[in-house]
């Protein structure tokens, strides 16, 4: 069954062909259709597609980070580090420029090159500071061994973080479960449990880690929150 945005881009297709015979659709629509590829693991298509885009505008920033995502597909990151690399400089600072740096990230992963990563993920903490950017920093950095590092970047994040946004102490509570740190996993689950009190998944875990009884929520007025103020954030 096909997706609705593969219909539509098969529609657009059409009717291009139809209008201007065997000339090639826009890149609008090659872009969307590399996506869809990327998205079905088909990267013999996404190259295709990024290819026919990227002949008509080799400065087309996301036909350029399609490339590189499909070249990480293909297992070959540091040509993915080429075309990501473009894309980062052409976009930096723009919208879409946060998927680019994550890509551009996972690439410098993969070839190994722990110093370029690194120097990168601090860079972006310098220039923009946005909770994405520590995020980034935590992941990448614990990925790559330093586990030290990871602690301070998702320290951060949690720290400039909204108020009611779970997305740092999701990501906080999974790495010191990686770590086997209960302690400080159990402080972030504490904090998504005091942010939304009907999660099972934060319900189950706490009940493992022997924390939170079985007795089940009601309502957020019958679970005042665990923290009176900002939990202890981990060393």
């Amino acid at each position: 069954m096909f997706h609705l945005r593969t219909i539509c881009a098969l529609l657009l297709t059409l009717i291009l062909i139809v209008g201007t015979g065997c000339e090639a659709p826009p890149n609008a629509v090659l872009r969307m259709q590399a996506e869809e590829a990327i998205r079905d693991g088909d990267f013999v298509r996404a190259d295709e597609r990024t290819s026919l885009a990227l002949d008509r505008e080799p400065s087309d920033w996301k036909a350029l980070y399609y490339r590189g995502l499909t070249r990480i597909g293909q297992d070959r990151p540091m040509d993915a580090r080429i075309a990501l690399e473009q894309a980062f400089e052409i976009r930096r600072g723009r919208p879409g420029f946060g998927d680019v740096a994550d890509a551009l990230a996972e690439a410098y992963l993969r070839t190994k090159d722990h110093e370029r990563l690194h120097g990168f993920l601090r860079q972006l903490t310098i220039d923009y500071g946005t909770v994405r950017d520590f995020m980034r920093q935590g992941k990448y950095l614990a990925l790559s061994g330093d586990f030290d590092g990871a602690k301070t970047a998702y320290d951060k994040a949690a720290r400039f973080a909204a108020p009611n946004d779970p997305e740092p102490w999701k990501a906080i509570a999974s790495f010191y479960r990686k770590l086997g740190d209960q302690k400080n996993e159990s402080i972030a689950l504490l904090k998504l449990y005091e942010m939304n009190p009907r999660d099972p998944r934060v319900r189950q875990r706490l009940r493992e880690l022997n924390v939170l009884s079985s007795a089940p929520a009601t309502s957020s007025t019958d679970n005042p929150p665990i923290f009176g103020s900002r939990p202890e954030q981990p060393e």
